[in-house]
Parts: C-alpha cells; structure tokens; sequence
C-alpha cells in the first residue's frame, strides 16, 4: 500500500502494520486470526452475541476505510486479527493492505487483486468499486455464521468459483434451515440476517449494499450502535 495512505489508517478496527504470529495451539494466546478464533471457539451454544460484536467491529473498520476512500481488496478471514484484552474480550483489526488503494468516489478500478475464492464477480471483469470489500465481507459473514466445522465450510466454499460465491445467500437458507435458527434469537433475526446476507452477495455491484446500508441494518444497528457508543464514551474519557 502507498506510503502516502498509512497516515489515514489510524482505527481501532484497522492495523496496517501485519503481525508477525498470531494463535500456534497455545491455550493462553491472546492473538487470533479470525479462522483460527472461529475453531478455537466453536462451541455448542454458539455465542451469537460474540459473533456479532466481532462482525460490526469488521463492519465499523470497513466504513473507516471506505469513508477515506480506500478499497482493501482482499478482506478474507486470514486479514482479520483479533486481540483478546485481559478480559479475553476480542478486539477486531483489519490488517494486511498490500492491495489496498485510494479510490475516487464512484470511479472504477481495473487491476485484479486479492484471493479469487473472497472475490465479487465483477472483479474478474476487470471493472469494480468499493464494492468489492462488500462481497469479501458476505463471504466472512457466511464462513463465521455456519453452524458447521470450519474446515467443512472451507471444502464447501473450494467448490466453488468465484462468479457462483453469489449464490451462497440462497445456499445459506437450504444450508443452515435445518436446525439452525435455534441458534438466533428468533425467526425473524434469522430472517433478517437471510436478508443481509442476500444484501452483500448480490452478484449486482449496483444492488448490492454498501458499507453504510451495511451498518445500518436491522441485524447489526443495534450491535454497532453499542460499539459506537463504546467507543465515544473510552474517547471522552481520555480528552
């Protein structure tokens, strides 16, 4: 990433400076990548109230960059690091922008970049917008919010190419119907999170939601709403 964008990084939910390591088996790691955190926390009752906080922190670090103009281009699960504070609370951090770029509002970029398994369909024709970090951010929704083994979703989501990723919205229901919405606090929290999955992974750049629609859906609103108000109290706080 240019030198010129660094300064601009300055996020509670981004880090541009890639760590070393992160979580190698050991109990006490206090350093995850988002994969390795799902698999170590995989448990029977499914913490939806975790997941989510964990989401809007990725959600609240995409609209920092995307307000600023900069297109990630390869948000994946391997670039997203989470630090556990001494209350083994996660603390969410986007990491990893050696493809990132400034963009101008609503101009099209044309250089491939990023892992073809995380990319919107448009990116393979060579024509996308900030967009794009939105289908990568669908993908991230769907692989944390499966019930099933992380390594199952992974072999699931090899299958496809790239172009047929749009079709995990619909996949999510036939996928996750069975025995899934007991892990949501009612139906309708597992519909509306139907429809914003359907919301990031349309195959259409145009009808696709953007970071602000994003944030601002029934199913994040209030988790981001907490977050932000977090975060304006802890700033308070220290002026």
């Amino acid at each position: 990433m240019q030198s010129d964008l660094l300064d601009f990084l300055r996020d509670p939910n981004v880090d541009y400076e890639r760590p070393l390591s992160a979580h190698d088996g050991d109990e006490e790691a206090l350093t995850y990548f988002l994969g390795q955190y799902r698999i170590r926390y995989n448990t029977p009752g499914f913490q939806l109230a975790l997941w989510k906080d964990i989401l809007s922190q990725i959600c609240l670090g995409i609209i920092f960059l995307h307000d600023r103009n900069i297109l990630h281009r390869d948000l994946k699960p391997e670039n997203v690091l989470i630090n556990l504070d001494e209350n083994r609370k996660p603390q969410v951090k986007i990491i990893d922008f050696g493809h990132s770029r400034g963009v101008i509002a609503d101009c099209q970029m044309t250089t491939t970049k990023g892992t073809p398994l995380y990319n919107a369909p448009e990116m393979k024709e060579g024509r996308y917008t900030v967009k794009a970090d939105i289908f990568s951010l669908g993908c991230i929704f769907y692989k944390v919010l499966r019930r099933k083994d992380w390594q199952v979703i992974n072999e699931s989501l090899n299958r496809c190419i790239p172009s047929e990723l749009t079709k995990l919205a619909k996949t999510f229901r036939s996928l996750g119907a069975q025995g899934e919405e007991k892990y949501y606090h009612n139906k309708d929290d597992y519909d509306n999170l139907l429809l914003l999955m359907r919301g990031l992974l349309n195959e259409d750049p145009e009808r696709r939601l953007s970071i602000d629609e994003v944030v601002d859906h029934r199913w994040l609103k209030k988790t981001i709403n907490l977050k932000r108000e977090v975060r304006e109290n802890e700033t308070s706080h220290t002026n």
